[in-house]
Order: structure tokens, then sequence, then C-alpha cells
């Protein structure tokens, strides 16, 4: 049996996790905006999205998840305010193994590593219900210090404004809990120029006390606000 609350909070700890609100006010025009305007800014435009694909990558070491399992990827779609479904790519003794599940609000589905079959998981095991509406990727954003802009960039043709600074992984203790590695984390942060939606994050650095020291995560957003399907497997 696979711990799917260690494998869900390690993979949604740097995913985006929604809440229902909106920014209030006419933004300042984007050419006068500091980079904290720019990441208060896309925290709460980042709100404002229903549905988006993520991918998730690794280097220089993998996330434990439990039971021996170490992740090194995942990729997949979340739509407000409870669904998602999820490939999730691992080891386990040094064997690469598949793992997919999808969440319809209370209901949990996840397939077995060795046969691969759909199961539904134990009543109250709804991997979402672990998460604060501001978690993920908006305590990222809200929480950076020490923040620079690096210039001008592009994120899948999308012009952004591309931002540096430091994210104390005390920001992210709501989503990893005791298994948090105290300290800060390098971030680098793409946001979109037009419309102020983070279209990538970068973290260097420990955030639970298993990742090697020199781990570094790639998240990417897609598809943002584009309709999504989410079905319980047949």
């Amino acid at each position: 049996m696979i711990n799917l609350r260690r494998l869900t909070l390690a993979l949604l700890a740097m995913l985006l996790v929604f809440s229902v609100g909106c920014s209030g006010g006419a933004d300042k025009a984007k050419s006068d905006l500091s980079v904290y305007d720019i990441l208060s800014q896309s925290s709460l435009k980042i709100k404002e999205v229903d549905n988006l694909h993520f991918k998730l990558d690794s280097q220089g070491g993998s996330t434990p998840i439990g039971f021996g399992l170490a992740m090194d990827s995942a990729e997949g779609d979340i739509s407000k305010p409870d669904k998602m479904k999820a490939l999730v790519k691992a080891s386990v003794l040094g064997q690469a193994i598949e793992v997919s599940f999808v969440v319809l609000g209370t209901d949990t589905y996840m397939t077995n590593p060795l046969s691969g079959k759909w199961e539904a998981m134990a009543s109250g095991m709804n991997p979402i219900a672990f998460f604060d509406p501001n978690t993920g990727a908006v305590n990222v954003l809200d929480n950076m210090k020490d923040a620079q802009k690096l210039g001008d960039d592009k994120v899948d043709g999308v012009k952004t404004y591309h931002v540096k600074g430091m994210v104390p992984t005390s920001a992210l203790t709501s989503i990893v809990g005791d298994q948090v590695q105290q300290g800060d984390v390098k971030t680098e942060v793409w946001i979109g120029m037009s419309d102020l939606l983070p279209r990538q994050f970068r973290l260097d650095g420990q955030i639970m006390k298993d990742e090697k020291p020199n781990i570094t995560r790639l998240l990417r957003f897609s598809n943002l606000g584009q309709p999504v399907t989410i079905e319980a497997p047949k």
C-alpha cells in the first residue's frame, strides 16, 4: 500500500492550490510595477484561474513519497475546486514505475504500481483535503524575499518577467508538515507580462528533509483557464 498522503503532498508541494477570490480594483500600468507588485498581483491572478495543466520535473535528486518510492516527475491537470488527475514517474529499489491518480471531490482513485489496475482509495483519503487554499504556488509568490528582476524572457512563446529571490521553507510547512527542511530555497519565477499569470517556477535546494541538498525542481503551468475533463477511471 502506498502512503497516499505523502505521495500527494510531495507531488503538490510546488503546485498551485486554488481559492475563490478576485484581485479587486484596476491593475497598475505594467511598466510601473515593482518586482513585489509583480509577485503580489501574480498571486492574486492565479487564484482566479479555474483550470490548468502542470508539469513537474526534478534534477539532482528525487522526492521521497513513502514506502521506498522516490518521485522524479509528475504531469497532469487541476480543475477548481476539487478535481485532479496526474501521472507520477518514480522509482523503487532502482526500478522505474508509474502511478496515476484521479481525485473527484471526496473520491480518490489510484493505480496499483504492481498491477496497474485502478483502485478506489479508502473513504476520507481525499488528497485535496490536506491543502489550504493559500498554499503551493501562492505561498511561493507571497513569501519571496530579496526579489530581483533578471530581465525579460519567454516561456512557451509567452513574454515573461523573470524574477529571482529566496523563499523560506517555513512558508511551505502547511504542505509538507514536519518533513520540512528549515532554511531558504533559491527560487526563480517566470510571470506573464500581459496577464501576470505565473508560467514557470524553479526551486533549488531541500524542501523536505529526505531530499538531496542539490535537488532542483522545475514546475511549468500551461493551458491556464482552458477547459479540462477529469472523470472517474473505468
